[in-house]
């Protein structure tokens, strides 16, 4: 009798037999839960992936119009090398394009990357409107004596290839089939210049 007493308390009150099979249920659900868990690391690093590269993309475009508003005369003669260039500067982890895309990487589109088809472009507007001229000569003056003040206008884009194929991700893939493998991301920036 003391020696049974002995071996319970030795197993926490349990026998052996039963505690083997307790740590067989805990090994079967670790087993089922660690896909569901590593599915959901995956999907939390590629989403921040994203957004870090999102905002570096949004940062492109602020650079670059800062380059363009201070140095004019360069940015108009070759808008695409110096304004794109100022614009590479500030996002340094998205790659050229022609580069070979990795999962999980971003790359600027376009032949005028890292722009969009209507490259930087100087404009004027009236204080306080929202609409322009693209070029800065086109200005024909405000109404009320008021002076047409003067702006550069840039639009970076790239696109981002996902870390994991979700739409294609095993017999899984029908939960995320409508989700596609690389998103495209914008940035855009306006300077205003003041009147001229």
């Amino acid at each position: 009798m003391k020696m049974t007493a002995d071996c319970n308390s030795e197993h926490g009150g349990q026998s052996p037999v039963r505690h083997r099979a307790e740590r067989g249920v805990a090994l079967w659900e670790f087993a089922l839960i660690l896909p569901l868990v590593l599915l959901v690391g995956l999907g939390v690093i590629d989403f921040g992936r994203y957004i870090y590269f999102s905002i570096e993309v949004e940062e492109a475009a602020r650079a670059a119009a800062l380059f363009g508003a201070q140095n004019a005369g360069i940015a108009l003669n070759n808008p695409n090398n110096a304004i794109g260039k100022a614009a590479e500067n500030a996002a340094p982890d998205i790659l050229a394009p022609g580069s070979s895309q990795g999962l999980g990487t971003a790359m600027w589109t376009g032949s005028s990357a890292p722009f969009t088809t209507a490259a930087p472009y100087y404009g004027c507007e009236c204080p306080g409107s929202t609409s322009g001229t693209a070029g800065h000569t086109n200005c024909t003056g405000c109404t009320g004596g008021q002076h047409e003040v003067y702006y550069v206008a840039v639009t970076a884009q790239a696109t981002y290839k996902t870390l994991v194929p979700w739409g294609n991700f095993g017999s899984m893939g029908a939960l995320w089939k409508g989700l596609p493998s690389t998103y495209t991301m914008q940035g855009y920036a306006k300077i205003r210049l003041g009147a001229q």
